[in-house]
């Protein structure tokens, strides 16, 4: 082998050599991002586990607790008097003089 064609191979390598350096740094680069990536995805995955955790325990809490309470004792809310009146909430206003569902026309006060 020539000096001249020894000197093109050696300088192909050390070309190679270069592309495969830089390949490598970006993969290290890319294992930290997937690493970093990962605790981040596993950081929200435990926050919603907990707050699904904690809705589901206020929901039975507050199921239970309504299937404790009867329900001809307890007094109805608003919201049961205006839709057993079969009228919106937004039709009574204070400025009307009302403050709960309407009296049938021509009722006493």
């Amino acid at each position: 082998m020539s000096a001249r064609r020894s000197k093109e191979c050696a300088s192909h390598l050390r070309e190679a050599a270069a592309h495969h350096d830089t390949a490598a740094e970006s993969l290290e680069r890319h294992v930290h991002d997937v690493d970093r990536l990962q605790e981040s995805i596993a950081t929200i995955e435990r926050r919603a586990a907990t707050l699904t955790a904690d809705a589901r325990a206020r929901t039975a809490a507050h199921e239970a607790h309504e299937a404790h309470q009867p329900a001809a004792g307890r007094a109805p809310s608003d919201e049961d008097v205006w839709s057993s009146a079969s009228l919106s909430p937004a039709t009574f206003t204070e400025a009307e003089g009302t403050s709960g569902p309407p009296r049938p026309a021509g009722a006493a006060c």
